[in-house]
């Protein structure tokens, strides 16, 4: 599984090397992807939300969050995101920035 927003990827189980480009994004707004298209996304932290992807997130969602994916037949995908508001590119805390053994064997 692949869950990517804002340039960033959290891959699970068989990750597809070939995507679909990312929808275009309202300035301060993201949207949550994932492979399949159809997975259960949980954002919680601040605020909490559950949903089919793909999740839209308004300018408010701010500071750092756990995000959760799952779909049927494959493993979920998990990590920490900080979200820095408009105009801000979320960075993913739960992974060394880079590739990193940990995130070739989540791949798999």
């Amino acid at each position: 599984m692949i869950l990517c927003c804002a340039g960033f990827c959290l891959l699970s189980s068989t990750a597809r090397a070939q995507q679909p480009p990312p929808p275009a994004v309202p300035p301060g707004e993201m949207i949550i992807q994932s492979s399949p298209q159809d997975a259960t996304i949980a954002v919680r932290g601040a605020s909490d939300i559950v949903g089919l992807a793909p999740l839209e997130l308004g300018p408010e969602w701010t500071g750092r969050y756990s995000v959760t994916a799952q779909a049927p037949g494959h493993a979920a995908a998990e990590g920490v995101i900080y979200f820095p508001g408009p105009g801000g590119v979320p960075r993913l805390l739960s992974d060394p920035s880079g590739m990193s053994g940990g995130l070739l064997l989540k791949s798999l």
